[in-house]
């Protein structure tokens, strides 16, 4: 004879936390922190639209090739989790601000980074980290640092055109 014993006591649930995002007019203020004089403040305002433009991850923005960034067609080719391509329309800005850093802010690379969309002072391809020092430079400067304790500096710019998406989508 089988039984089973029933607890009398309710199971604990865990709820997530909500997702962070910016709102419009924080991701304004967070490209207006941005001084785009200089070929590394013009590259980093690029970047910072391309991740908000694309809602793509860190490691996605990093590995970038000039050649995935079809200017006629204004879309960027995104290489995924598990190794498969997407295919992101960009907003007529992004497109503009990328074909502007790559004719005249992109500092020249190493010859073995000449195909990274996006290279560091060192004429180095931009990693991950670098892309997430880069977001968090621009968030401190331009968010509250007790706005700051609920965002996540890369993800933030996914989340929050996810979220421009949903709201539009609604309208």
């Amino acid at each position: 004879m089988s039984w089973q014993m029933q607890s009398s006591y309710p199971s604990k649930t865990v709820s997530k936390p909500l997702v962070s995002f910016l709102y419009n007019d924080e991701i304004l203020k967070v490209f207006g922190s941005v001084d785009i004089r200089n070929n590394e403040g013009f590259r980093d305002y690029t970047l910072l639209h391309l991740l908000y433009d694309s809602g793509a991850r860190a490691s996605e923005i990093a590995n970038l090739s000039l050649d995935y960034f079809n200017q006629e067609q204004k879309t960027m080719a995104i290489m995924g989790k598990g190794n498969r391509y997407r295919l992101v329309k960009l907003e007529p800005r992004t497109v503009q601000l990328l074909q502007l850093y790559i004719k005249k802010y992109r500092i020249a690379p190493k010859p073995s980074y000449q195909h990274r969309l996006f290279i560091n002072q060192r004429g180095e391809g931009l990693t991950r980290h670098g892309i997430y020092r880069i977001c968090k430079k621009y968030l401190l400067m331009a968010i509250p640092s007790k706005r700051l304790k609920t965002v996540s500096p890369v993800h933030s710019f996914r989340h929050s055109r996810a979220m421009d998406l949903l709201y539009r989508e609604s309208q």
